[in-house]
């Protein structure tokens, strides 16, 4: 079992969450069964040039996880995860309001602001298959369906590889593909102005898919000194991610016909490099 507790502070957003875990191995190790619980409490504030301005909100999440690992064979594990999670309170960026037609406005539309449902409960099922090779690797590959009660449907394939060589330094390969569908009050560019009861132009509740590409390098040593260090490895990550909307319009390049701009995208390169110390 684990208990924990972690506190992240920011100029707009303090968060608190505390989360505990319980797993039973069975029938000689080959079957681990999981359950886990989160509970956190978030503050929600604005910042304008990074100065804090005003608190906007709080928010509460819950989550429940249940998990199972199998040892099918002595190469192949498998492992089935869900997950449910219940938001309440300030669900909605502060930053991101709604656009909607203004015929008296030069560019044809304006912006207002976003309001979105006080409650959002999601629910997530996974499953991830990992094959030892021959020749000392690894292949692994797992998909997962999301959906919650904003319409969102989500659907998430990776697929990873793992390669040790000369025992001290390790390779790792991944591609992940994620596509979604759009919040149900999700748009781009409203009729008028309050068109509905809840409205959001939230970019992340658009429909999008997102392509990723990673490679990665982690490298073992057992230093001399200090004694207390029993070992350590030097890690270094490098990400190639793109990200395609299909109801986002990029507002940013003029056209005469609002909400017909060119649709969104984002091609970003990330890169970690971190040490690790076991002692």
């Amino acid at each position: 079992y684990s208990i924990g507790f972690i506190n992240s502070d920011e100029p707009d957003y303090k968060s608190n969450t505390a989360f505990a875990s319980v797993s039973q191995s069975m029938f000689g190790d080959l079957t681990t069964v999981s359950f886990g619980f989160s509970r956190g409490w978030d503050k929600v504030g604005e910042v304008d040039h990074g100065i804090f301005q005003k608190y906007v909100g709080d928010a509460d999440h819950r989550t429940w996880s249940v998990g199972l690992s199998q040892v099918l064979t002595r190469n192949m594990l498998l492992g089935l995860n869900f997950e449910t999670d219940e938001n309440s309170g300030y669900l909605r960026s502060p930053y991101r309001g709604v656009r909607f037609v203004d015929p008296s406005s030069a560019r044809g539309y304006s912006f207002g602001q976003a309001n979105t449902p006080g409650t959002r409960t999601g629910n997530a099922a996974s499953a991830q298959l990992k094959y030892y090779l021959p020749w000392h690797a690894a292949a692994d590959g797992s998909y997962r369906f999301y959906n919650d009660t904003w319409g969102i449907q989500a659907n998430t394939i990776k697929l990873g590889y793992t390669q040790p060589i000369w025992g001290s330094l390790t390779l790792d390969a991944m591609a992940r593909y994620y596509w979604q569908t759009h919040a149900t009050f999700y748009s781009d560019l409203f009729p008028f102005e309050n068109a509905q009861n809840f409205e959001s132009r939230d970019r992340e509740l658009a429909q999008f898919h997102s392509l990723t590409f990673g490679l990665g390098a982690s490298y073992e040593f057992h230093p001399a000194w200090p004694r207390f260090i029993e070992r350590g490895s030097l890690n270094l990550y490098v990400q190639r991610m793109r990200i395609d909307y299909q109801d986002f319009h990029n507002n940013l390049l003029s056209n005469p016909i609002p909400g017909d701009e060119p649709l969104y995208s984002i091609n970003a390169s990330v890169m970690q490099f971190f040490i690790s110390l076991w002692y």
